[in-house]
Parts: structure tokens; C-alpha cells; sequence
């Protein structure tokens, strides 16, 4: 039986770069890319493609120091 929902996690870097998170955002970038295309190969086959893209996460070892619509700024604490 096939599945009836695929769910990818990417990020927010994925489609928009930021300065210091190159090969990040190359990751991210390729998961958005692999759900653009999952989701066009599944089209008539009834599975929904979907992609999570959290903006920041907060985490102990890194903290905000600027954020925009345009850019995200992180910073090793």
C-alpha cells in the first residue's frame, strides 16, 4: 500500500541564504528541490507532498542576533 502523505522537513535557509550557512542552506536548498519534484512525480497517484520550513530555532547552543525577511543572522553563543 502506498503511503498517502509525505512530509519533508527543510528550512526557511533553503530558500533564503544566508551569510556563514553555505553549506546549510545547500542541504536545505536540495530538500526543497527534492519536494518540488516528488510532488510534481506524484501528481494523479493520490499522495500529498508536503515541506515543513521553520524560520529559527532557538537551541542552547546558538542564539538570534538579527532576523529580517531577507536575511537571518546567526551567531555562536
Amino acid at each position: 500500500m502506498l503511503p498517502r502523505s509525505v512530509i519533508n522537513l527543510g528550512s526557511i535557509a533553503g530558500k533564503e541564504p544566508y551569510a556563514g550557512g553555505s553549506i546549510y542552506t545547500a542541504t536545505k536548498h536540495a530538500v526543497d528541490a527534492f519536494n518540488g519534484s516528488l510532488l510534481r512525480e506524484l501528481v494523479g497517484w493520490n499522495i500529498r507532498v508536503s515541506q515543513i520550513c521553520p524560520c529559527v530555532v532557538l537551541s542552547s547552543s546558538r542564539s538570534l542576533t538579527h532576523f529580517s525577511s531577507s536575511a537571518m543572522y546567526l551567531t555562536w553563543s
